[in-house]
Parts: C-alpha cells; sequence; structure tokens
C-alpha cells in the first residue's frame, strides 16, 4: 500500500508553489486556526485545477528554500558570522565603501531581479524608505534573525552562483565574535601606574571626599577628571565610587502617621464595643480586628508606623481561651434570664464546642463553677 503524506514543500509562506511539479492544485480540504489537528491526504479531496498563485518568481525561491530544508540539523551560525558575510558580499558586489553599505544600490538591484510588484504582492517592500527596512537591517550589524525569504531573496540577487549549502560553509569560516572585556584598557594599564594617574586619582578623592560621588562629577573639574579616570583607570574608578557611595534616605511625608494612628484606635474601639455587645460569632483577633478597618491591608504593613494601634490590638485581641469564656458567659446569662436549667452537655451543644477543642485553661474555669 502506497503511503501518501503532506509534504512541507506544498506550506512555504508566499511562496504556492511545488518545488518539484511547479503548480499546486487546488484543493476542498478546509484549514482551520489548530495547528496540531491531523487531516488526512485524500486524493478524493483534491481536483486537477492547477492553482492561479503560481509565478516564475516562486519557483526559484521554493527551490531553494526546499534545500534550506533538505539541510542536516546543526547549529545555527551567530549573528556576528551572518554580520560579516552580508557585509562581504556587498563589498565583492560593489554595493560597500568600508565600513559604509550603499542601500539604496542594494535595493535597486533586488527590484531589478524580482521585479517591483512581485516585492509588493509578498509584502517586502513595505517601509522601504523607513530607517528599519529589512533590506537595509540585514546588512547592519545582526540582533535578530530574518525570515527565509528575506535571506533568499538576498542570497539570489548577490551570490546567485552559491548553493544553499555553499553558503552556510562561507558564513561558519567567519570567526565567532569574541566578547571584549570592558576594563580591558584598564587592565593594560594596571601594570604600572603613572604620576599622571595618581595626581588624576588624588584629585578625584579630594572631591569625592568633599561632595560625594554623583554630585563631584558636576563640578568644574568633576567631569573631565572622571572621564580621564574611566577612559585610563576604570577598574580603580569604579572601585572607589563603589567604597564612598553614601545611603539615601527618602523620607514619605504624605501620611500623617500620627494622626492616623489616633483615627484607627478610635474606630477599633468602636468595633471592639459593637462586637462584645453582640452575640460571639466571631473570635476578636488581631487579624479579625485589622479586617474590620476600611483600608485593612496598608495598616497591616505600616503597623511599625502605628503604636497605639499595636498597643490595642496587644491588649484586647482575644485569645482562643478569652473566645471561649466568653460564649460560655454569654450563654450562661442568657440561660439564667429565662430560667433555664444549664447542663454541660447543652452548654457545649449551644456555644458549639466540645471536650476535645476546649482549652485546659476554659476547663479549669468550668470546673470552678459547681452547678455544671
Amino acid at each position: 500500500m502506497v503511503s501518501i503524506n503532506w509534504q512541507r514543500d506544498w506550506f512555504l509562506p508566499e511562496l504556492p508553489v511545488c518545488p518539484k511539479h511547479d503548480c499546486l492544485i487546488e484543493t476542498s480540504i478546509y484549514f482551520d486556526e489548530h495547528r496540531h489537528q491531523f487531516l488526512p491526504l485524500n486524493p478524493a479531496y483534491f481536483s486537477m485545477q492547477a492553482s492561479s498563485k503560481f509565478v516564475a518568481n516562486d519557483l526559484s525561491l521554493a527551490k531553494a528554500a526546499s534545500d534550506l530544508l533538505d539541510q542536516p540539523a546543526q547549529q545555527s551560525p551567530t549573528f556576528g558570522q551572518w554580520t560579516h558575510f552580508y557585509h562581504e558580499i556587498a563589498t565583492e558586489c560593489g554595493c560597500a565603501r568600508g565600513k559604509q553599505v550603499d542601500h539604496e544600490k542594494i535595493l535597486s538591484l533586488v527590484c531589478s531581479r524580482f521585479d517591483s510588484l512581485y516585492l509588493e504582492n509578498k509584502g517586502l517592500l513595505n517601509q522601504s524608505q523607513s530607517n528599519s527596512f529589512w533590506l537595509r537591517s540585514i546588512f547592519r550589524k545582526h540582533r535578530k534573525s530574518f525570515s527565509f525569504l528575506e535571506h533568499i531573496i538576498v542570497w539570489q540577487t548577490l551570490v546567485p552562483t552559491l548553493s544553499v549549502l555553499e553558503i552556510f560553509i562561507k558564513v561558519r569560516r567567519y570567526a565567532h565574535e569574541t566578547v571584549v572585556n570592558k576594563s580591558q584598557s584598564s587592565a593594560d594599564n594596571a601594570i604600572s601606574i603613572s604620576d599622571e594617574c595618581r595626581a588624576y586619582r588624588q584629585k578625584w578623592e579630594e572631591l569625592v571626599l568633599r561632595h560625594g560621588v554623583k554630585p563631584a562629577r558636576h563640578q568644574a573639574t568633576g567631569g573631565s577628571l572622571y572621564a580621564w579616570l574611566y577612559r585610563h583607570d576604570r577598574d580603580w574608578l569604579l572601585a572607589f565610587n563603589e567604597q564612598q557611595k553614601r545611603p539615601f534616605e527618602t523620607v514619605n511625608k504624605r501620611v500623617d502617621w500620627h494622626l492616623r494612628d489616633r483615627q484607627l484606635v478610635k474606630d477599633l474601639i468602636r468595633i471592639h464595643l459593637l462586637s462584645e455587645a453582640h452575640p460571639a460569632q466571631q473570635r476578636m483577633s488581631a487579624t479579625w480586628l485589622l479586617n474590620q478597618l476600611p483600608h485593612k491591608n496598608s495598616v497591616a504593613k505600616k503597623l511599625y508606623k502605628l503604636p497605639l494601634t499595636q498597643q490595642f490590638l496587644v491588649r484586647y485581641a482575644e485569645s482562643v481561651t478569652e473566645y471561649q469564656l466568653r460564649r460560655i458567659s454569654q450563654f450562661i446569662v442568657e440561660s439564667r434570664e429565662k430560667h433555664m436549667e444549664i447542663k454541660r452537655w447543652s452548654l457545649f451543644r449551644s456555644v458549639g464546642l466540645s471536650e476535645q477543642r476546649i482549652t485546659p485553661d476554659t476547663m479549669k474555669i468550668l470546673d470552678l463553677l459547681t452547678y455544671l
């Protein structure tokens, strides 16, 4: 049984052509946006009508893209290697002089090779006058990747005799960019400190000790001293400045914390009195009391600025034992008012306690009550 599979070459963006059979044929299969959906290749869904989207330039680009897909798995060249490659081919084609690249001349060559209308239909001439136009950026220092179509268009314009494999071999011949140590100049000069360097150090030290690191740079001679030392004695300059940094404390005066502290204590007193007057449904813990305030989150984070509020919480926040005793006392008072006989089991059931959850201190007080 012959296995029929989809080919990657049929789905190249902007290239609706088969590199082997030229134009594609129409199909009634609907491709939705689900990229992982499996669609079997059924010949019954295909007609013999050829697609009308195929143009001559598509075929040459599709064949180059097919060669690109056939490359074995390998590490991609670095941005630095691509930068050297494109600058060299621009120079070989007479489109560069030194480090300057004639972008207008390169655009003219590309348009003469592929026709401006063709490039416009592919969306490759959008913002052609912009400084960030892709054809300009690809001949500058590479900081990002470019699409396969942009690469191949430049290759077929400037180096049409090279195959994709030959291009990759040529790109990899360029050396990897080495990371230059920023303090290399300082390291070179650190072998011997000249009298001039010592003089500059002394002047900078006096200026920093008098004004501080940042203000020293804004003094009359501070800027030139800093620039000279940064260029010739950078390691010492950065180390010395780091040692002389002065802590800068900001004082937030937007809030009168003393006034807020007094207002919060008034609110807490009111909440505490109202809670005591009502049935004991909730333990008045410190967290519960803070949650009743309008700005609970900010109060909880700024308690160190609210001494009165802290003292109130320490004094009036209910412990578990106090909460249990408050509930028991309320039940006893209500039972006395109704002249009801109080049994320990009925007390536990009414206040929601059990011998397992009751604290030892609460149990000691209950044991002292002879009528329970």
